[in-house]
């Protein structure tokens, strides 16, 4: 087996901090890249930014990121762990409620609105069947 470059590349560094990959995996849709940052960057295949999440409250020095459309694998050298998390995919054009404060905030795609104003969602958690997800 043999590759051939294909005269394409793009630049993770302007994306909000992500300037030390260690590893990265892809679903055909998507690309998600671990960071030395302890963040997963999330890009489309077109190498344009969508989105990032924290991995710091686990991880201490993540090096390798897998995923089998289920779940994202994150190994851990300084602990010899992998960490695993589940693949919440927020659908674009998804209008899902979430309770704040005691009222109901609509999420759709990637944002929730708080106050009137559209906040972008990175690596939050909601509690779906009693257990905590981080939505990507």
């Amino acid at each position: 087996m043999s590759g051939t470059y294909q005269n394409e590349s793009w630049s993770t560094s302007a994306a909000n901090g992500n300037s030390d990959n260690k590893d990265m995996t892809t679903d055909g849709t998507n690309i998600w890249i671990v960071d030395g940052d302890k963040y997963v960057y999330k890009y489309d295949m077109s190498g344009n930014y969508v989105s990032k999440w924290d991995t710091s409250t686990q991880t201490t020095s993540p090096a390798g990121i897998a995923n089998d459309g289920t779940n994202f694998y994150i190994t851990d050298y300084a602990d010899e762990e992998v960490y695993i998390y589940e693949l919440i995919p927020v659908p674009a054009g998804t209008n899902t409620q979430i309770q704040i404060g005691g009222a109901w905030k609509e999420i759709a795609g990637m944002q929730i609105q708080i106050g009137g104003n559209w906040k972008a969602v990175e690596g939050a958690q909601m509690q779906i069947g009693g257990a905590w997800k981080t939505i990507f």
